[in-house]
């Protein structure tokens, strides 16, 4: 189910591990070259071009590819996300660099995004809601109005989230590393006991 997107994974190995290498790449010349401004300018130049290469070869009339889906198959949907990314950490990191935002609510988040990352996935994909998950619940497609209270409210609880979990982390780390394991634990657990 994780090889590839036609068992249904929403995120399968391809091309989703591609964002996980690319990220650690980043954070390892992020963390090299600080807030060198010439090298955001470059993320961003090269970032630009490589999305409009992107929409250039989405808008030619054929393709190479067999059984062709854009959002599932296409080495185009990688380098599109990829260069929107990179363009986002390239403006970002000249915002902050200019602004000297070192302490700001931005940073925050971003130092707690892997729990913010894992915990809004479970709570859309996760199948805590009588064996259903709340996308299953609400619908995967909603009107304008509605997704975008639905986004706001996730947003808040995601910084509530954070926050706490910031805490919990300033307060006692023991407890921090106890929750941490019992959640792995729980989830390996889950993994192999739960009948899909």
């Amino acid at each position: 189910m994780y090889i590839n997107a036609k068992q249904g994974s929403l995120f399968p190995i391809f091309p989703w591990m591609g964002f996980v290498f690319s990220g650690v790449v980043a954070a390892f010349l992020y963390s090299k070259y600080k807030l060198d401004e010439s090298i955001n300018k470059k993320i961003i130049y090269l970032s630009i071009i490589v999305l409009l290469l992107t929409i250039i070869i989405k808008l030619i009339p054929f393709s190479f590819y067999v059984n062709y889906n854009y959002y599932r198959t296409s080495p185009n949907f990688f380098f599109q996300r990829l260069a929107i990314v990179t363009l986002m950490l390239g403006l970002f990191s000249q915002i902050e660099s200019k602004n000297k935002l070192k302490n700001s609510f931005v940073n925050f988040i971003g130092s707690e995004s892997l729990i913010v990352y894992s915990v809004h996935l479970l709570i859309i994909f996760g199948l805590f809601f009588d064996n259903k998950s709340l996308s299953f619940i609400i619908g995967r497609t909603q009107d304008f109005s509605t997704t975008i209270l639905w986004s706001i409210s996730l947003v808040i609880l995601m910084t509530l989230v954070a926050f706490i979990w910031k805490f919990i982390k300033q307060k006692n780390m023991t407890y921090a590393r106890i929750i941490q394991y019992s959640i792995l634990a729980i989830a390996i657990v889950m993994f192999f006991i739960r009948k899909y």
